[in-house]
C-alpha cells in the first residue's frame, strides 16, 4: 500500500452535479427508467467506470456493472452500488450517491495503489424507482424474481414494459441471462437517509440495521350514489363518509406505537361530482414496519373496521417482508465510523432499496447520510457535500477492511 485511500470530494461533487443535469429542470430531476434520459445516464455511468479503469458492461435489463480485478479473480465479488433512475421531479442524490460514490471508492483505491484480494464491482441497478411496474426491477432480475408477465404489462401510452426497454436498446426477453451469474461475497449500498432523523439528532452517519417490510392494499368502499340536495342525511349511504372513518382508523392504528407507519396515498371518488353523493371510493393503503407481526395485527384490526362499515373490500397489491442487514457488516460499518471519529447510530430504513433484493443471495449492509430537512423524491432533496463525502469515505474504509 502506497498511501491511505482518500475520497476525492470535489470530483464526487462534480459527478453528482453532472448526473443531476441529465433530466434536470427547475422542477427537479426527471430521469425515469427506460427513457432517453435514463439511457444517457447509463452511458455516462459506463464512461465514468471506464475512466476509473473498470471493465464496464450493461446487461439485458439495463443494469450497469464495472469490475475491478482482484489478486484472485476466482473469489466472490465484493459489490457496491445503488441506482441512477429517478422519480418525476425528484432530487439528484437518491440512488446516484451510491453509484457515483462507488466509482469514487475505486478511484481512491487506484490512486493509493491498493489492490483487493477478490474482485470489486460497482453496479447501477435499473428501474429501482418502479417507473413501470414494481420497483427494484434490476436487482430483482439479478436474483431471479422478475417474470415474463411483468414484462408484458401495459404502461401508460400503450407500450408494454418490454417494448419500452427495447426502445432504449435493452433486451428484456433475455432477462434470465442476468440471474446471479457469479457469487457475491457482500453487497454494500451508500444512500441518503430520505428522512430527518440524522439531521435532527446532529449525526453524521446512519448504520442501517434493516429495511422495513412494505405491504400495500387496494381498498374499495361502496355506498349508494344519489342526489346531493334531495336525499336526507338519515337516508344516505355515503361512500366517502365510510372512507373517512376508515382512514381515521388507519391513522389511529399506526399511532398505537412507534413501530409502524401507514399511508392512504391515493383516493379516487366516484362519480366525483359536487351535486352527487359519492357512491364508490377506491384508494390505496400502505403499511411499513420492521416487525411483520405488527403489520399482521394492524391488518386484522382494520379488517374488523371494514366489516363494521360494510361494503369495504381490501385486496393485496404487494407484500414484502422486512429484511435485516448482515450483523457482521453492521459491525464493520460501525468500526469504520468509530475509526473516523464520526457521530453515528444504528437505524432502520423506512424506504425500500436494492439491498433488500440482493439480501437473497449475499450478506448486505447499508450506510445512510443525512438529508436536509428530511426531504427526498422532491427537487429540494439535498445532502450537504461534506456528508456525501463522509459517506463515501465510510464506504471506502469498510471495503478496505473487508477486501
Amino acid at each position: 500500500m502506497n498511501t491511505t485511500p482518500v475520497i476525492d470530494g470535489e470530483r464526487l461533487k462534480q459527478d453528482i452535479l453532472a448526473m443531476g443535469g441529465i433530466g434536470g429542470s427547475p422542477a427537479g430531476v426527471t430521469r425515469r427508467a427506460f427513457t432517453p434520459e435514463d439511457a444517457v445516464a447509463r452511458a455516462m455511468t459506463v464512461d465514468l467506470m471506464r475512466e476509473a479503469g473498470l471493465d464496464a458492461r450493461v446487461d439485458a435489463v439495463g443494469n450497469v456493472f464495472g469490475r475491478r480485478p482482484g489478486e484472485d479473480s476466482s473469489l466472490p465479488v465484493l459489490m457496491v452500488g445503488s441506482h441512477i433512475d429517478s422519480v418525476p421531479d425528484g432530487g439528484m442524490f437518491d440512488g446516484c450517491l451510491g453509484v457515483l460514490g462507488g466509482i469514487a471508492v475505486v478511484r481512491a483505491l487506484n490512486e493509493a495503489g491498493v489492490s483487493t484480494r477478490g474482485p470489486l464491482e460497482v453496479v447501477a441497478f435499473s428501474n429501482e424507482e418502479g417507473a413501470w411496474g414494481a420497483g427494484t426491477f434490476g436487482s430483482r432480475a439479478f436474483v431471479g424474481l422478475l417474470t415474463d408477465e411483468e414484462l408484458n404489462a401495459i404502461t401508460p401510452g400503450g407500450q408494454t414494459i418490454a417494448e419500452r426497454m427495447e426502445s432504449v436498446g435493452l433486451r428484456p426477453k433475455a432477462w434470465r441471462e442476468c440471474v446471479n451469474p457469479y457469487p457475491v461475497k457482500v453487497y454494500l449500498e451508500l444512500h441518503i437517509e430520505q428522512g430527518g432523523v440524522l439531521e435532527a439528532e446532529g449525526l453524521d452517519i446512519g448504520v442501517v440495521t434493516g429495511i422495513v417490510g412494505t405491504s400495500r392494499w387496494s381498498v374499495t368502499v361502496r355506498g349508494v350514489a344519489n342526489h346531493a340536495g334531495t336525499t336526507p342525511m338519515r337516508m344516505r349511504d355515503d361512500a366517502l363518509v365510510k372512507t373517512a372513518r376508515f382512514i381515521l382508523a388507519v391513522d389511529e392504528e399506526a399511532r398505537r406505537a412507534d413501530d409502524m407507519v401507514a399511508t392512504m396515498g391515493r383516493v379516487s371518488v366516484y362519480p366525483d361530482a359536487a351535486n352527487v353523493i359519492p357512491g364508490l371510493v377506491r384508494m390505496t393503503l400502505g403499511m411499513r414496519s420492521m416487525k411483520q407481526e405488527r403489520v399482521d395485527l394492524a391488518l386484522a384490526r382494520l379488517q374488523e373496521v371494514a366489516r363494521s362499515l360494510s361494503a369495504v373490500d381490501m385486496e393485496t397489491i404487494i407484500s414484502k417482508l422486512p429484511v435485516l442487514m448482515d450483523e457482521s457488516l453492521v459491525n464493520e460499518i460501525e468500526q469504520a465510523c468509530a475509526g473516523m471519529g464520526l457521530r453515528y447510530k444504528r437505524m432502520p430504513s423506512g424506504a425500500g432499496h436494492d439491498a433488500m433484493c440482493i439480501a437473497r443471495v449475499a450478506p448486505v449492509g447499508m450506510i445512510f447520510v443525512p438529508s436536509r430537512d428530511g426531504k427526498s423524491h422532491v427537487r429540494e432533496e439535498f445532502t450537504a457535500w461534506q456528508y456525501a463525502v463522509l459517506g463515501a469515505q465510510v464506504l471506502l474504509n469498510t471495503i478496505a477492511s473487508l477486501a
